[in-house]
């Protein structure tokens, strides 16, 4: 017997703050697809997670259609884009 299919309802909720719909969002995917990060923060701005660089972050993020971000080498690749209206910034180690 296979278990009945997830689904979140993310519909728009009046008269709530921001940082209530990212906690939505970031909840609802933390159930239905759960990025293999080491640290989520809810902001009143955006969700930000940090995973490892071989953690599979970054295939995450680009399964979620976040765009990496053209910069210098360093430490760091930064994902970014929004999933249901919400903007994601998505920071993976980079292999030494």
């Amino acid at each position: 017997m296979t278990a009945p299919a997830t689904t979140v309802d993310l519909d728009p909720m009046p008269d709530v703050p921001p940082i209530v719909k990212r906690l939505q969002v970031a909840a609802a995917i933390a159930f239905v697809d759960p990025p293999p990060a080491y640290n989520i923060d809810v902001t009143e701005y955006d969700v930000r997670l940090q995973g490892w660089a071989d953690s599979g972050l970054d295939q995450w993020a680009l399964s979620h259609g976040l765009t990496l971000e053209e910069e210098p080498p360093g430490r760091f690749e930064h994902w970014s884009g929004r999933i249901n209206g919400v903007w994601f910034r998505v920071s993976v180690g980079r292999q030494s």
